[in-house]
């Protein structure tokens, strides 16, 4: 059902999974995207694509580009593991790490349910990292963002502010870009639908 939670989550919460499968069964709804594409949708991909044990499964141009540009990411769970290619004890580290780190749903969206070591006390942490023991969580390690000043309208008067800024082109078939998201929080978190951040357009200029 993870598949149904990204494709059809408003669906869901007015009626209920078990509605959305006899929906299913009965071919009575159609869906855009099906449980196949559910693994791409969870963070804990993040998991296996940056742990270097699985690097073997790739090419090594592959398992390179995946060590330079994937942050460190570990499903959350009682277990050994390594960070920097030393052998660590994952909860403890996750407790005793705050600040380098961030706690993520690992089915979550729109910046729900994230917490940001650096904007918590010690408890809150403690309190999340208990959340992520218990329901399927990520942590991964936290990346300090770009930023620079953009314009913003305040009313009707054209101003300038500092934002944080990611910029994710759309990429096909490992050849080809066309287009780019651009997204921009006044906070460290970049997700629109989280309240601090808000979409931009993209110029090239020549």
């Amino acid at each position: 059902m993870d598949a149904l939670y990204y494709v059809t989550e408003d669906a869901i919460e007015e009626t209920g999974e078990d509605a959305i499968i006899r929906a299913l069964e009965r071919r009575a709804v159609w869906l855009e995207v099906g449980p196949r594409a559910a693994a791409l949708f969870s963070k804990a991909v993040f998991a296996i694509l940056s742990d270097p044990v699985h690097a073997r499964h790739f090419a090594p141009e592959v398992a390179g580009g995946l060590a330079r540009h994937v942050p460190w990411t570990r499903v959350v769970r009682e277990a050994a593991t390594t960070h920097a290619g030393r052998r660590i004890d994952l909860v403890p580290y996750i407790e005793g790490n705050r600040e380098r780190l961030v706690l993520k749903p690992a089915a979550g969206n729109g910046g729900k349910g994230v917490v940001v070591g650096t904007q918590c006390s010690a408890a809150v942490w403690r309190r999340a990292l208990n959340t992520a023991l218990s329901s399927p969580h990520v942590v991964q390690e936290r990346v300090e963002l770009g930023t620079g000043v953009f314009p913003y309208l305040d009313g009707r008067k054209l101003a300038f502010a500092e934002y944080a800024a990611g910029l994710d082109p759309y990429t096909w078939s490992g050849r080809t870009v066309s287009g780019c998201l651009v997204r921009l929080s006044r906070g460290p978190i970049l997700n629109v639908t989280a309240g601090s951040g808000s979409m931009a357009p993209l110029f090239l200029v020549d």
